[in-house]
């Protein structure tokens, strides 16, 4: 039976955090849920860090729709689409849901019907962040960004980079549209040029940004943590 807080309306966006770290002694119960290609795909880092974080993000992931769709996480199955962006083949649906993670900061958004897209990053110092924001953001943004206070770079830099990637991610398209995505900030978040589209931001750790888009506008978006229990893990 589905819980009361699992429950998703028509105009609702719910959006989960989860420090990965505090999952990390139910690695093996993750593990066991996933797809042979997801457990294939985590093979492939290189440093067990980043290959347990995949693990518990996309485990965490299977517990979350299980509980929306009343099923066992093993049973979830997913598509991609020509981008790699996930969605779900089984069972059937019109929940649509996105994931990003950063380090051990995961993020994952879920909507009825509405494509969406999220993205959370760490705030760190990029050597290189000059040049990337030159090669990625329009002129405009690249100017503000220059015009801002060297210690405040970053940050600057990784909102823009968070609302641009959940747009992205929400229509479907890859990094290499980032600089055709114009972003306007503003006090309270920001707006995409496309207005067909909405950009909320998030509450998140401190060190971190996160954005959610989705298409239309007047969203209730419902903030919650995961934890432990609320998985319903069976050891």
């Amino acid at each position: 039976m589905v819980s009361i807080d699992m429950m998703l309306s028509d105009r609702h966006l719910h959006l989960w955090q989860a420090d990965l770290n505090q999952f990390m002694p139910q690695l093996t119960q993750f593990t066991s849920v996933l797809s042979p290609d997801e457990v294939e795909r985590s093979q492939r880092f290189h440093f067990d860090e980043h290959r347990q974080y995949f693990i518990l993000a996309r485990g965490i992931l299977r517990y979350l729709l299980a509980q929306y769709l009343n099923c066992h996480p093993s049973e979830v199955e997913f598509t991609y689409s020509q981008r790699g962006k996930p969605a779900l083949a089984l069972p059937k649906s019109d929940l649509k849901f996105n994931i990003s993670h950063s380090k051990n900061h995961a993020l994952y958004g879920f909507s009825l019907n509405s494509s969406i897209g999220v993205d959370i990053e760490a705030i760190r110092p990029l050597k290189d962040l000059d040049s990337l924001a030159k090669r990625f953001f329009l002129p405009s943004e690249y100017r503000h960004i220059q015009n801002t206070p060297i210690s405040e770079q970053p940050y600057t830099f990784f909102r823009y980079w968070t609302y641009k990637e959940a747009y992205l991610k929400a229509i479907g398209e890859g990094l290499a549209g980032l600089e055709q995505a114009k972003i306007e900030l503003t006090d309270t978040g920001a707006k995409v040029s496309d207005r067909a589209w909405s950009l909320y931001s998030l509450t998140t750790p401190p060190g971190t940004l996160a954005a959610v888009s989705v298409e239309g506008d007047n969203w209730q978006v419902d903030q919650k943590q995961v934890i432990l229990d609320r998985l319903k893990i069976k050891t």
